[in-house]
């Protein structure tokens, strides 16, 4: 709409009319709290951008001046944490301040939380040897990265039922 990112709601399977988030480019990802509390993320002014939605309204967007562009964000009842890309760094942040750059990686694609600050992220690598790894965090670390198996590409997506389980989607 008009270039900005915007909000639609649905309830019962119907959508609203879409709320137009002036200040933002585009919003990527949307991870909701509870039914009423939600944090949609994306770009604008040259630089990531956080939209809390509350009870199907859209606030006015935060800059996250430390982070290029959010690709993905993951909110569990202890907060929300956001993905994507500081600089040409792959990057996590639980604030507009708080970055985590994950070395080695150019993006972090996507991410799911299941308590505040304990996450697993599905990132981007440039380095030739091969194209994702995942990436664990753990009170603001980051663990060891894993090798997503050969022949594979680019991985947008990550859902994990537990700490040690999850699944990552993209292209083959």
């Amino acid at each position: 709409v008009n270039g900005e990112g915007a909000v639609v709601v649905f309830s019962a399977g119907k959508p609203s009319a879409p709320h137009v988030v002036a200040g933002t480019k585009e919003l990527t990802a949307v991870s909701c709290s509870t039914p009423s509390s939600c944090e949609a993320v994306g770009t604008g002014g040259g630089h990531g951008m956080a939209v809390a939605i509350e009870n199907g309204l859209p606030s006015t967007p935060q800059p996250a001046p430390a982070m290029s562009t959010f690709t993905s964000v993951s909110c569990s009842t202890g907060g929300c944490e956001g993905s994507g890309r500081s600089g040409s760094v792959g990057s996590v942040t639980s604030g507009p301040s708080a970055v985590i750059t994950v070395p080695g990686t150019t993006s972090v694609n996507g991410i799911d939380c299941w308590a505040s600050a304990s996450c697993a992220g599905i990132a981007s690598t440039s380095n030739g040897r091969y194209n994702d790894v995942l990436v664990s965090l753990a009170g603001g670390h980051v663990g060891p990265l894993r090798v997503v198996p050969p022949g594979t590409s680019t991985f947008s997506g990550i859902a994990c039922s537990s700490p040690t389980s999850c699944v990552a989607v993209g292209r083959g």
